[in-house]
């Protein structure tokens, strides 16, 4: 059973319409988590939207222990230091102006994030990541893989050495034609509320046959048309970029265009490939020097 604490600060304002007011910000207190905090408080100023700031710590049971009792010293200390933790956190983000609810839950950390976001009613999870570090052995490498894999709410994810910057370029990398046109809401949510120009690529491996970059150009072809027809008002761009490496290929077009967030589908994926095939967008997670918004589809890769 999970174990929980909850704290509630509450704040009133008037909000501005849009999916993204509800913001679940997980937070080791870290260099890291800071980043996401500094991402999450100006999503939340532009959209009129609230934060819910998540610590999840471990909470040793004591029914099963000879020392029973400090134990329950211990268990109790966790408590007091991880919500003076919170509440420092929550009065930085009230400093904004931004009404926030702080959250102190037992459990493992991925499954918990997953099911706090669900039981907090949440419209998108923003995470810290190690980006272009490398390193994928902390808190927020391998457990922000795990929750963009598991969630079906949207997660932004923040790279470590990440700077706040008006997103004013967003970027789709797409490589499945018969998506639901809905599941991109939230991407086109964020260009309504940044004012942004949206841009559509899809990638071809340099030795790709033929037949295959003639597919993608395909494809490519009819992501516009129903994105363009779901999505009228926007005018959507669409690319067909080549390269050697997926992830060396988009950051290039990233840096080279000026691209401000990314956004990719995340797939259910059959078990062979969970073990012996990564997720692009996991991938992307770990190595991308701008926001990642990962969106989950329901339809299952194949590839």
């Amino acid at each position: 059973m999970l174990w929980q604490l909850k704290i509630v600060e509450t704040g009133f304002r008037d909000l501005k319409t849009t999916i993204m007011k509800k913001l679940l910000v997980p937070t080791d207190f870290s260099t890291t988590a800071e980043r996401a905090i500094s991402f999450a408080i100006e999503l939340a100023k532009q959209s009129g939207g609230e934060i819910f700031l998540l610590h999840v710590y471990d909470h040793i049971k004591e029914q099963f222990s000879s020392h029973k009792e400090i134990i329950k010293e211990y268990n109790t200390q966790q408590v007091q230091e991880r919500s003076q933790q919170l509440r420092s956190a929550q009065e930085t983000i009230s400093k904004e102006g931004i009404p926030a609810t702080t959250l102190l839950y037992s459990g493992e950390v991925s499954d918990t994030i997953i099911w706090a976001a669900k039981e907090n009613g949440v419209d998108c999870i923003v995470m810290g990541t190690l980006g272009a570090t490398g390193l994928k052995t902390a808190i927020f490498g391998t457990k922000t893989a795990s929750v963009l894999s598991e969630t079906s709410i949207p997660v932004i994810t923040i790279p470590f050495n990440y700077t706040w910057k008006t997103p004013h370029k967003l970027l789709l990398a797409i490589n499945d034609a018969e998506e639901d046109p809905k599941l991109f809401q939230p991407a086109f949510d964020l260009t309504d509320l940044f004012q942004a120009q949206v841009e559509t690529l899809i990638f071809s491996e340099e030795r790709a046959v033929a037949v295959d970059v003639m597919e993608h150009a395909r494809v490519l072809s009819k992501v516009q048309q129903r994105l363009s027809q779901y999505y009228s008002k926007y005018p959507i761009e669409t690319i067909h970029v080549t390269g050697k490496d997926f992830q060396q290929t988009v950051q290039e077009f990233i840096d080279m265009h000026q691209v401000d967030l990314l956004v990719m589908i995340t797939h259910r994926r059959k078990l062979l490939q969970n073990l012996f095939k990564f997720s692009l967008t996991r991938q992307m997670a770990y190595h991308t020097t701008i926001p990642l918004l990962s969106l989950h589809s329901m339809r299952i890769n194949y590839l």
